[in-house]
């Protein structure tokens, strides 16, 4: 768990794991060089409970650098990831120890997640669609993920250089140690609040995202050797799918979005109609977030009760990183 300033949350993240029945594990935390509350509670914690081995960084690492740090420090050769402002569903950890142990030829498992508020209350239901349609992103939440040390350190870990899209781009490269699976069950609450980047900085969340779009697009200029090409240049205005992106995050929190689509950035969009259906959903949101919120939970809930008839019956999707590339590494 790496963390900065994250002290209105730290404390239920940190319950969320210590409770867990699954208990043989140790909790790495990271304080990477917090300015708010978080040192004092960390300390707490671990005065409280010798299973947690809490280090703290002078100078910030950033989002790939604290997250090499607590996997360096790791002595287990399981890893699970859990973000300081997030939530574990108590069997979390136990469900995707049992799948990494039944099969080798996995090497990550991640969760479905609900969203929940600064107060913990659930906003945004559980989507099984996401695993039956392509998407730039993963259907899990980065905090979701458990994986093979082994793996994780074979390809070299979290790119610096790809900021916050970081995880997504170490994806495509875990997937040529092996396989990547999902459970279909919310065994994960992603946290959507104030302080998160998507509020906070929405310009890098927006870049984020136009990253992972434009790498996708510029695969198959790789020679033979997984994540070969270097963060791909953005210019210009971030992308209506980027914006919405951004600007969704806030409505699910509660709060009016900040960004907007220009309405003549939507037509000039390669596809107009949804770039438009985005512009007026987020000029929606921003007269009163629940006007939209509301609408969009119950669709959500709808096409995940629909993908439940099309899901394979072994509980495990596998996925398939749209940055992997299908030949082998030379």
């Amino acid at each position: 768990m790496p963390v900065h300033d994250a002290a209105p949350f730290l404390s239920a993240s940190i319950r969320s794991i210590l409770d867990q029945p699954f208990r043989d594990l140790e909790l790495v935390i990271l304080d990477d060089a917090s300015t708010d509350e978080s040192p004092a509670i960390l300390r707490e914690w671990a005065e409280r409970d010798d299973r947690i081995r809490l280090l703290r960084s002078p100078a910030r690492l950033g989002p790939a650098g604290s997250s090499n740090g607590v996997v360096a420090a790791a002595r287990a050769p399981i890893c699970a990831r859990m973000d300081a402002d997030d939530v574990s569903h108590p069997d979390r950890l136990r469900r995707q120890w049992a799948v990494l142990a039944a099969d080798p030829g996995i090497v990550l498992v991640g969760c479905l997640w609900r969203g929940i508020d600064a107060g913990g209350r659930m906003v945004r239901p559980r989507d099984r669609w996401q695993l039956l349609r392509p998407s730039p992103s993963a259907p899990f939440a980065h905090g979701s993920i458990m994986f093979r040390r082994e793996a994780f350190e074979a390809v070299g870990g979290y790119r610096d250089e790809w900021g916050f899209a970081a995880s997504q781009e170490l994806y495509g490269r875990l997937a040529w140690r092996g396989r990547l699976v999902v459970i279909p069950d919310a065994l994960y609450h992603y946290r959507y609040h104030a302080a998160s980047v998507m509020r906070r900085q929405p310009a890098i969340a927006m870049r984020s995202t136009d990253l992972m779009r434009r790498a996708i697009g510029a695969r198959d200029d790789r020679r033979g050797s997984p994540g070969a090409t270097s963060p791909p240049p953005l210019a210009g205005a971030p992308s209506p799918e980027a914006v919405f992106a951004a600007g969704m995050s806030e409505v699910w929190g509660g709060r009016r979005p900040t960004v907007r689509i220009a309405w003549r950035s939507a037509l000039a969009a390669e596809r107009p109609g949804p770039a438009l259906l985005r512009a007026a959903a987020l000029r929606c949101g921003a007269l009163t977030p629940g006007a939209l919120r509301g609408p969009l939970a119950a669709w959500v809930r709808v096409r995940d009760l629909l993908a439940s008839t099309m899901l394979p019956r072994d509980g495990l999707v596998e996925w398939r990183s749209p940055l992997s590339d299908p030949r082998p590494p030379i």
